[in-house]
């Protein structure tokens, strides 16, 4: 996604915590679900733009993405 980012002139920033505890699933899907997410975040960004990708968890251990 960095190459396509960096072609439209589009910065990604990712922002995880470091110890946000590992996911459980369909690495397959769960990787489409995000490139598809980025891809179209950088689609419609305008150049020289940014998107942020962040995940955090709230109070009651839910996670924010």
């Amino acid at each position: 996604m960095s190459v396509r980012a960096e072609a439209h002139g589009v910065w990604i920033q990712v922002s995880v915590p470091d110890d946000f505890p590992a996911l459980y699933g369909d690495e397959r899907l769960v990787r489409q679900i995000v490139l598809n997410i980025l891809s179209n975040a950088v689609k419609f960004s305008f150049a020289n733009g940014e998107v942020l990708a962040s995940a955090s968890l709230d109070a009651s251990g839910a996670c924010l993405v």
